[in-house]
């Protein structure tokens, strides 16, 4: 005999804590979680007289408890930003923070709301309320959401659940944004932590407090506060806000995990896990998370919504004039650096992985990455040394000129003129201030010399500084248009058999519409050249140039069948790889070079050569930096630290 259907009070006691459980992980904020429940209670309250006991009433209440929650997510309709809603994703939001404080859970309760709708409400019910299976198959309810066939079966929501997890956690080396100089001291006032935390406190824009967000230095902690308010204030704002982490502090296991729980049909987020997992070997994940981003509808990084958040935050902040221009260079260098440094290794990573699959996956991979098809072709030309944030600008053609400005420039083409206009903008700001101009990020002006070498350089400066200050004196006539077409990004697909982007996108109406710009940046860019002719005679650029032909000389002898670095320097010169009057000593101590790649292999990874050091000066310049020669042939500083880093996991002689 069954046992009797116990009262609607007490079986709502029984189980009122697991169904208020429920709710907060199907749910997307503390209020919704108070109607829905209330609104639970009173259709279960109604429908109860005719409830037969054929399943648990915890598993009967909660049906009702998810057709309530799906309609009042509907309802609010708090999604990814409309503009970017190509193909709308049903995943939540981060769990309020007032309803669940423990960081701990509240990961876990994160990675169930970002799942589907259907397997976030089997996997509540199974994984929270630890409802059977077999239970959950037998909610049949003609309306419920819950009703299954086994085919979509829990067990493998559960699998769902624990790919996801497993997202969080690549194990990734991260790739910290370094701090840029703003280069102006008003700026540096305005970007403070206490002036943009003051200046929060006055809005409840969250176009605004985004904007400010966004202004906040890298690995400045502020960014964190403010991240928290922008998402109590608008929570769909918290994917653009995992952007943001990404490409303004940098790159780790965090950041990644935060952006693919919050944002999972977004590419960006599996290509960066899959580069990570690439670099630290482990290649057959790394193929996987590829195709999991080939398969993501776009790779967004909402540029249309944060650039006109920090227009709105420089407005705020009363920045005009040259300090306008001055923020808006340095912003746009910053996310710029995000593409150099964050996102340029998905390409190389992309294309190794693809050696060990097909051709197809190969240029699918790509063109989901970049859609741009130049770039599987390896067109030469294609803008990808800054990136996605230089190929999202959609500079269509190489061909495009403008009177006057290969007249002062031949080698320069107008798209390496745009690809780094806002760079130059903010580097001008630094040459025309005495005080900035010696500046360590300056390296231009580091020079020591003598003589008539000296006067040609002090020259040379004089006009490099007439540049800079004609690039900003035109930049200033509409710094929002000018620099701020660089932080757009390109225009949102708005059709889905459509162009994936506009072929006049921001910066090529630029091009095209303010040709003075581009004739002011070809004149900088020629004196700079001049500036650097005329700096060759300095000690440190000489020995490096010296290090660089010797590091030249290593790689070809590696490359030439033997597969392996050298055993010592010697051996280049009696091979004749290496020629007097061409020495392997230091031209600032003149010590040996310290040759530490001896025997050892090149790395496999394109991903790895721009890390590996082959030989270095053995002492240090002022700073505690080495001079180095690296695995792909380029010359670096690198901090005393670091170096020391490498040679003990190598196991060689530290200096």
């Amino acid at each position: 005999m069954a046992n009797p259907k116990p009262d609607f009070e007490s079986a709502v006691e029984a189980d009122y804590a697991a169904l208020a459980r429920a709710a907060t992980v199907l749910c997307r904020s503390k209020s919704d979680v108070e109607d829905v429940l209330q609104e639970t209670m009173l259709r279960a309250f109604k429908a109860y007289p005719a409830f037969r006991g054929g399943s648990s009433f915890l598993t009967w209440a909660y049906a009702i408890l998810a057709r309530v929650a799906q309609a009042r997510n509907l309802s609010a309709a708090r999604c990814i930003p409309e503009t970017y809603a190509l193909s709308k994703s049903d995943h939540l939001p981060p769990a309020d923070r007032a309803v669940v404080a423990d960081e701990e859970h509240r990961c876990l309760i994160d990675a169930i709301r970002a799942l589907p709708e259907r397997q976030r409400e089997i996997v509540t019910l199974h994984f929270l309320q630890e409802v059977s299976c077999d239970e959950i198959a037998l909610v049949k309810e003609p309306n419920s959401l819950m009703k299954l066939t086994r085919p979509h079966n829990p067990e493998l929501a559960l699998l769902t659940l624990a790919a996801i997890l497993a997202l969080m956690a690549p194990n990734v080396d991260a790739q910290k944004m370094f701090p840029l100089p703003t280069y102006r001291e008003a700026v540096d006032r305005a970007v403070s932590a206490k002036s943009l935390k003051a200046a929060a406190t006055k809005t409840t824009d969250p176009q605004v407090l985004l904007g400010l967000t966004f202004l906040a230095q890298s690995g400045d902690a502020t960014r964190r506060e403010l991240t928290d308010l922008v998402v109590k204030t608008k929570p769909e704002y918290a994917a653009i806000l995992a952007v943001l982490a990404l490409a303004m502090d940098g790159v780790d296991e965090k950041s990644i995990g935060d952006l693919i729980r919050l944002d999972p049909d977004n590419a960006l987020g599996h290509y960066l896990r899959a580069t990570a997992l690439y670099r630290s070997g482990r290649e057959r994940e790394a193929l996987e998370a590829f195709r999991m981003a080939a398969a993501c509808p776009e790779l967004r990084l909402y540029e249309a919504i944060t650039g006109e958040a920090l227009i709105q935050a420089l407005d705020t902040l009363h920045l005009d004039g040259q300090d306008r221009l001055c923020a808006l260079s340095w912003m746009a260098s910053r996310w710029s650096n995000f593409g150099a440094i964050g996102l340029q290794d998905i390409q190389s990573a992309v294309s190794e992985v693809a050696r060990t699959a097909d051709r197809w996956y190969a240029e699918r991979a790509l063109e989901s990455a970049f859609r741009m098809k130049a770039e599987i072709g390896a067109a030469e030309k294609s803008p990808t040394m800054n990136g996605y944030a230089a190929v999202v600008q959609a500079l269509a053609s190489v061909t495009l000129s403008w009177p006057g400005i290969k007249d002062h420039v031949s080698r320069e083409n107008p798209l390496e003129l745009a690809r780094f206009l806002p760079s130059r903008i903010h580097r001008a700001f630094a040459i025309v201030d005495p005080s900035q101009r010696r500046s360590s990020q300056l390296f231009e002006f580091n020079v020591s010399l003598t003589g008539a070498e000296k006067t040609a350089f002090d020259k040379a400066t004089e006009k490099a500084t007439a540049a800079a200050q004609a690039l900003i004196g035109v930049a200033l006539q509409d710094p929002d248009g000018i620099v701020g077409a660089y932080l757009k990004g390109r225009p949102p697909r708005k059709y889905e058999n459509g162009p994936w982007v506009s072929y006049y996108s921001p910066v090529e109406k630029l091009m095209t519409t303010r040709p003075e710009v581009f004739r002011a940046a070809a004149a900088n860019e020629e004196a700079m050249t001049a500036l650097m002719e005329a700096g060759k005679g300095d000690p440190r650029r000489r020995n490096m140039r010296r290090m660089m032909e010797v590091g030249l000389g290593i790689i070809r002898y590696a490359s030439r069948g033997t597969k392996v670095y050298p055993p010592s320097l010697d051996v280049l010169f009696e091979r004749g790889t290496l020629k007097p009057p061409l020495e392997a000593n230091s031209l600032l101590t003149g010590k040996p070079y310290v040759y530490v790649g001896a025997g050892e292999k090149p790395p496999v990874k394109g991903t790895d050569w721009n890390d590996l050091v082959l030989l270095y000066d053995r002492d240090p310049l002022p700073g505690d930096t080495y001079q180095c020669v690296m695995a792909d042939g380029s010359g670096q500083g690198i901090a005393a630290d670091k170096l020391k880093e490498q040679l003990r996991r190598r196991g060689k002689a530290l200096p």
